[in-house]
Parts: structure tokens; sequence; C-alpha cells
């Protein structure tokens, strides 16, 4: 739970406006490339996988940068 808590909980003192700029693009960016950049025809199915993965990904780089950014907040 420790682990899930640090990969995806933004750290204490980011900016409100922060967390819902990075929240957004972050499905933003995760809910678009698929049909960008997937081939005509692809299943439903795959795109959503796509989707749904890249969102914790992302998320998680986010998270990270966003601790390297907020050192002082607890972990």
């Amino acid at each position: 739970m420790a682990l899930l808590r640090r990969l995806f909980v933004f750290p204490d003192g980011t900016p409100a406006l922060l967390r819902g700029a990075v929240g957004g693009l972050t499905v933003l960016v995760s809910g678009l490339w698929p049909f960008a950049l997937l081939p005509a025809g692809t299943s439903t199915v795959v795109i959503v996988v796509a989707a749904v993965l890249s969102v914790l990904v992302l998320f998680a780089v986010a998270t990270a940068l966003l601790r390297r950014r907020y050192p002082d907040a607890p972990r």
C-alpha cells in the first residue's frame, strides 16, 4: 500500500492548481494518444488497455517529478 501511495498520490505541499493541471494533462494525453498513434481498425479493448496503462505510467512519472520538486513532503 505504501508503494501505491508513493507512486500515485501527489506529495503534500503541491499547489492545487498544479495538481489539477498535471491530472488533466495526464488524462488528456493518455486518452488521445491511442487514437492518434495506433493503426485504424485496432480493437477497442487494445485502445482501452493502452489508455489505462498510460494513465498509470504518466501519473507515476508526474508524481516522481513532483517529489523531486517538493522534497520536504513526507513520504
